[in-house]
């Protein structure tokens, strides 16, 4: 089950079904709410979104059967969702999570991206506008401490990074490894920035992601 990234819609995530399918696993590729063809108007940053994803596990079981390996894959915003979604109460049937590009909470990342992309202080911009998202939104920046839910769901993650990445700083991925007791996986590309490791060194990306899974899931 793949998710797509910020101001994108489902094909995204082409290039990576199409690894995921040449591994011998079926794909779901949603787009996220207010994105695509899926309605909404508020853009949930991985968080809200975690809640649709719960519900399309559920859908995928009703669907297929309650004897099925599922594994959450996302990048970006996507990652953020696959994340927050394995702290909720998930079935056994979901073996593991791959993020690509993530970050390890919300309320930082904003702040990141408001000082070095648009040069604002991040006081009292940030303290404001976690106030009128929580009243427009219904949700916080400060609620999605994505780290806390990984730890929470225990699920095996494999973390994939650019060592260049300017929109979501390495710093997220190695703050996830650090302090994330489960089983777990990293892989720094060196050459790659924002979401480009699959491009930048295609061969490794998918070798890196089939012995992650294979160890995780073991489907041959």
């Amino acid at each position: 089950m793949l998710a797509h990234g910020l101001g994108h819609s489902r094909e995204q995530m082409i290039p990576y079904a199409r690894i995921f399918m040449s591994l011998g696993y079926d794909v779901l590729m949603p787009d996220a709410r207010a994105f695509g063809d899926s309605q909404g108007h508020t853009i949930g940053y991985g968080w809200l979104d975690r809640l649709d994803y719960e519900r399309w596990i559920t859908m995928a079981l009703d669907q297929l059967g309650l004897d099925i390996d599922i594994v959450l894959m996302g990048i970006s915003m996507g990652a953020a969702t696959v994340m927050a979604t394995s702290g909720e109460p998930l079935p056994d049937n979901v073996k593991a999570i791959v993020e690509d590009s993530g970050y390890a909470d919300l309320y930082d990342e904003a702040k990141f991206r408001l000082t070095h992309k648009f040069h604002l202080p991040a006081y009292p911009i940030m303290p404001v506008a976690n106030r009128l998202a929580h009243v427009r939104a219904g949700y916080g920046f400060k609620d999605g401490r994505i780290l806390q839910r990984v730890m929470a769901g225990g699920l095996p993650i494999l973390m994939i990074h650019g060592s260049k990445d300017q929109t979501v700083p390495v710093r997220n991925a190695h703050t996830l490894y650090d302090q994330l007791p489960q089983q777990k996986g990293l892989y720094i590309d060196p050459d790659a920035r924002h979401v480009e490791s699959i491009r930048t060194h295609p061969d490794r990306y998918q070798e890196v992601l089939d012995e992650f899974l294979h160890e995780q899931v073991g489907l041959d």
